[in-house]
This record gives C-alpha cells, sequence and structure tokens, in this order.
C-alpha cells in the first residue's frame, strides 16, 4: 500500500514537472483532478481550466 502511495505521488510529481516545462501551470491540483485508472496502471492529471500559461 506505501508503495503504492509512493510510485503514484511520483507519477503526479514527473506530470506536473512535464507541463511545468512547457510553461504551464495548473493551479487547482487537488485529489478530484488525479484520476487513477481501474487497473492503476495510470494517474492522469485533469481539469486545467485554471492553468496559466
Amino acid at each position: 500500500m506505501k508503495d503504492e502511495r509512493l510510485r503514484i505521488a511520483g507519477e503526479i510529481a514527473t506530470a506536473l514537472a512535464s507541463v511545468h516545462e512547457a510553461g504551464i501551470a495548473h493551479r487547482d491540483l487537488k485529489p478530484d483532478n488525479v484520476m487513477i485508472t481501474r487497473r492503476g496502471s495510470k494517474v492522469k492529471i485533469i481539469d486545467f481550466d485554471n492553468r496559466r500559461n
């Protein structure tokens, strides 16, 4: 369980680093805006409506 949480946190950090490098700030990151696929293999950040370029 702890390993799974660390993996998810790492994937979120990697995704945020990628969008930051593209010059985008999410500005509304919260648990509701993080989706995990049914199989748990992918983590997706959603709701970029409040983003800042």
